[in-house]
């Protein structure tokens, strides 16, 4: 699979899962999903890891969440985020949130909206970004 077509897909597979309602914990494309579990749905499918993981609370601690995501991702430059890329996102004082970012917008489970959403990556969320990820081999 070319770099372009993987990240069609990941983009292709993140708007699959568009206003699958939030529910802290959640993985059912549809039904319920967070901002952890839509990056691990993407993942399964894409076939690329079977991997979950569920013990975390609501506010999850984000030097566990950042040691996760070394062990499963590939950190990068911020400067290097292409589209189909994972955003360690600071809701708060913390970064522990996720999105895709898809180019000029980005896609996450947001409580805030009780959804799935898609919206523009404006000055305020480009603020927000601490890390980025991407998923290995991609």
């Amino acid at each position: 699979m070319t770099w372009s077509s993987a990240v069609n897909e990941i983009v292709k597979i993140a708007r699959s899962w568009l206003k699958t309602p939030y529910r802290h914990q959640g993985r059912i494309k549809g039904r319920a999903v967070d901002c952890v579990g839509l990056i691990i749905g993407i993942a399964h499918e894409l076939g690329i890891s079977d991997y979950d993981n569920r013990s975390y609370t609501m506010s999850p601690n984000p030097l566990t969440m950042r040691l996760l995501l070394d062990a499963h991702l590939d950190n990068i430059p911020k400067t290097e985020k292409r589209p189909g890329d994972i955003l360690l996102l600071r809701l708060n004082d913390d970064p522990t949130h996720l999105a895709i970012f898809c180019g000029k917008t980005i896609i996450h489970a947001y409580s805030s909206v009780a959804k799935c959403c898609e919206h523009e990556l404006d000055k305020y969320w480009e603020s927000r970004i601490k890390s980025v990820y991407r998923f290995r081999g991609r």
